[in-house]
């Protein structure tokens, strides 16, 4: 039996939050013991789903993600294990400084979750992140072009493979839909969603202003927390006039019956790793429009539709498109569960777990 530790920044929404919950309890199920860090004590909004199934979670000391006591933190923890993965910045250079402090030897393995970052943008960073990422034995990026992306950034083409992320395919498939009545919504209007974030990575803008281009029976339902980028997304949507037409839901428990009561399923995103709302969406057999940009045309092409960033006129026609053409609705929508049926949880957890195993020998 393999002890692991996995260590994340926040653990209450989003893609990489949603990762976990599906690989953590199947890794226990392969007979390793798992448990979590979660460096923010604020955000654990999801900890008790994980606690339910026997993993444990440990909480940091700190409200801020990025006080350096966390490397120290962390270093705590080193002696306790087998192997740590890591996820998502400042906490893989956390991790990895911990390790170089504390002369330990474990094993370090971290999953880059997306294709682009705004470090890279800054050339002097590059040497830094190559001595960081030098320090684990394995990086994991969630899809080709994320992959493509670290390589040519440091260079670490002999450390890093691909593991795409996967879900529980049954839990979309088979999730019941609200009705009109229960979503207050009038009975004969058509509805997309978004799920996402509000935060600088997501574009919900763009969708807000194609709503502006669509039939008044057009609504839009928006899952997703965030302050400073909710807010103008708000405002922006009142200045449209768009009134009940786009609702802010907030963070919901409920996501799968949310998409499957929907017409479209939307993504507007500026850049990614390997979203797991698509696959949300496309599991729930929804068509799925999104931006096309790195880490998404890689999954959505060849089954969804993409349109150009931040082009609002591009997506308003294409969903128009999909609601006029009942025949072309169907088969965006056949093509998309296909596409779905590749990314299981089973086969991503056992993917994990031979690299753990790997690592352990």
């Amino acid at each position: 039996m393999i002890k692991i530790l996995h260590i994340t920044s926040a653990f209450s929404e989003g893609g990489v939050d949603s990762f976990l919950l599906s690989l953590l309890p199947l890794i226990k199920d392969s007979e390793h013991e798992v448990e979590l860090l979660v460096l923010d004590k604020n955000k654990i909004h999801l900890a008790p789903l994980l606690e339910k199934q026997g993993i444990k979670i440990h909480v940091g000391k700190y409200n801020n993600v990025r006080n350096l006591l966390n490397i120290f933190l962390i270093r705590s923890f080193l002696k306790n294990y087998d192997i740590v993965h890591v996820h998502l910045f400042p906490t893989q250079y956390f991790a990895a400084i911990a390790k170089l402090i504390s002369w330990n030897k474990i094993k370090l393995i971290t999953t880059e979750h997306t294709s682009h970052n705004k470090r890279r943008s800054i050339s002097f960073i590059r040497y830094f992140e190559k001595f960081i990422y030098r320090q684990y034995d394995k990086i994991v990026c969630v899809s080709q072009k994320a992959k493509e992306n670290l390589d040519e950034w440091i260079n670490m083409d002999n450390k890093t493979f691909v593991i795409y992320n996967g879900i529980n395919l049954n839990l979309f498939e088979s999730a019941f839909p609200y009705s009109k009545l229960e979503l207050k919504l009038p009975q004969n209007s058509k509805v997309l969603i978004m799920v996402a974030r509000f935060f600088s990575q997501k574009d919900h803008q763009t969708l807000i202003r194609a709503m502006s281009l669509l039939p008044e029976n057009v609504y839009l339902l928006l899952c997703g927390s965030g302050n400073k980028s909710m807010k103008q997304c708000v405002n922006l949507a009142n200045s449209l006039t768009l009134g009940e037409r786009v609702r802010f839901l907030g963070n919901r428990k409920d996501i799968s019956r949310l998409i499957k009561s929907a017409d479209i399923a939307i993504l507007s995103t500026f850049y990614e790793g390997f979203p797991i709302s698509l696959l949300e969406y496309m599991a729930s057999g929804k068509p799925t429009i999104a931006t096309d940009v790195d880490g998404v045309n890689e999954l959505v092409k060849g089954c969804g539709i993409l349109f150009d960033l931040q082009d609002e006129k591009q997506l308003a026609q294409t969903v128009l498109l999909l609601l006029n053409d009942k025949e072309y609705y169907k088969k965006v929508a056949i093509n998309c569960k296909k596409r779905s049926e590749q990314f299981s949880e089973i086969i991503m957890a056992k993917k994990y777990v031979s690299i753990y195993n790997d690592l352990n020998k």
